[in-house]
């Protein structure tokens, strides 16, 4: 059984992509035996469409009774979420990787 499942997002988002990397993510999740979700997120712009995403994912992992540990945010991205107050929700001070150029 697998503690964690890695989970990368490579592209920038538009709002209207959210239903469907939603419903992908959801479908993965589920009947995994995974406590976590580990996702990668160097490569996503510090844009408010991509802290809507992140904030969707956390929650779809946490009605599945799992975490989502985001790898690799940018400095950009986590000063987003801190000015969104959505850091300690999303970044969970202790599972934060930072990116390496910051």
């Amino acid at each position: 059984m697998n503690s964690a499942l890695a989970l990368s997002i490579r592209t920038p988002l538009r709002r209207e992509d959210l239903p469907g990397l939603c419903r992908r993510v959801a479908a993965l999740l589920e009947g995994s035996q995974a406590r976590s979700v580990r996702c990668d997120v160097s490569h996503l712009p510090a844009e408010v469409v991509t802290v809507e995403a992140l904030a969707r994912l956390k929650l779809i992992a946490h009605r599945r009774g799992m975490t989502l540990e985001l790898a690799a945010p940018s400095a950009a991205l986590r000063d987003l979420l801190e000015f969104t107050g959505l850091d300690d929700t999303l970044l969970g001070r202790a599972s934060v990787r930072p990116h390496p150029e910051s």
